[in-house]
């Protein structure tokens, strides 16, 4: 019960700041139906746009452990953190994006930034002074959530999206110049 709780709690630091998401997303715990467990786990992922946001999650989530852990016959532990730094647009990263836009008006596509707060190969990237824009995937929409859906006839216009970019790139029609760092 007191994970149930745990999760309740977690959801409820969602709507609380303005790009910070949590998703209580595995649970595990118990060896049969007929028996209480005695441990159970939960993996959880969150995003946030700037380190502030880790931090109050980070304290958030201290908060919910203490409360659960000052219980008698509880022992809520914490193991891991954020494995990504938060990927603000610099002025490359904002260059490179709008390539990626002029590509989609070619293409007849409106190509809008959204931040996630995401955590994927892109955040190391940009931390190390390499723009990047990452999540070309399909359109779709309610992000970590169980609402979330994906429509289907993305997928080719996204590919198409992904190839008039290479190819802009690859004839010179850029100024790659614009998209470093410190420039």
């Amino acid at each position: 019960m007191a994970l149930a709780e745990v999760i309740a709690a977690l959801d409820g630091l969602n709507g609380q700041r303005e790009g910070v998401t949590v998703n209580p997303a595995v649970i595990s715990g118990g060896a049969a139906p007929n028996i209480v467990p005695d441990t159970a786990v939960l993996r959880v992922n969150a995003r946030v746009k700037t380190h502030e946001d880790a931090r109050w999650v980070e304290q958030a989530l201290e908060e919910i452990r203490w409360r659960i852990s000052s219980r008698e016959g509880y022992d809520l532990m914490v193991h891991g953190g954020f494995n990504r730094p938060p990927k603000p647009i610099s002025a490359a990263n904002q260059a490179l994006f709008d390539v990626v836009a002029r590509c989609g008006d070619a293409l007849g596509l409106k190509v809008a930034y959204q931040a996630t707060g995401g955590c994927c190969e892109g955040n190391n990237l940009a931390a190390a002074g390499l723009p990047n824009v990452d999540t070309l995937g399909v359109r779709g929409g309610k992000i970590h959530s169980s609402d979330e859906f994906v429509l289907v006839d993305s997928f080719a216009e996204r590919a198409k999206l992904s190839a008039v970019i290479m190819l802009g790139f690859a004839q010179g029609h850029f100024d790659q110049a614009l998209m470093r760092e410190g420039a």
